[in-house]
């Protein structure tokens, strides 16, 4: 991507507003995650995924799943695949996980086991109500 550089005044309550043409490029939306990174004489702002606040949690939850459940799993947002357990070539379930009415990325299953579905389905509900919490 080029390199551009834009001049912008921070108002009295210490916002910046970015401006449209570079929101438009980077496809920022009301309410998207930015990541600001402080260096030693300058910021860094990335847009980041709404899903990466809770890659620590499926770090924990989906391997347990696989160890009593034989359940694999991928997460991914619009960037990628953030974790993956999945360790065989097996039907792919689709399951949208949806932050302020906004699909924030997908939790993919392998099998089809109704059991399985009804699991995930819990766990869904507990990544949007992390994500919540957090956001």
């Amino acid at each position: 991507m080029s390199k551009s550089t834009v001049i912008r005044k921070i108002d009295d309550l210490g916002r910046l507003v970015l401006p449209i043409d570079i929101r438009k490029k980077l496809n920022i939306q009301p309410r998207d995650n930015l990541e600001i990174v402080v260096e030693k004489d300058h910021l860094e702002i990335k847009k980041t995924s709404s899903l990466q606040n809770i890659v620590w949690l499926a770090q924990i939850i989906l391997p347990i799943l696989y160890e009593e459940y034989q359940i694999e799993a991928t997460i991914r947002d619009e960037n990628g695949i953030l974790f993956n357990s999945k360790k065989s070539q097996i039907n792919e379930n689709i399951f949208p996980i949806v932050y302020d009415n906004k699909k924030v990325g997908d939790f993919i299953v392998y099998g089809n086991n109704l059991q399985e579905k009804q699991i995930i389905k819990f766990i869904i509900l507990i990544f949007q109500k992390y994500l919540e919490e957090q956001l």
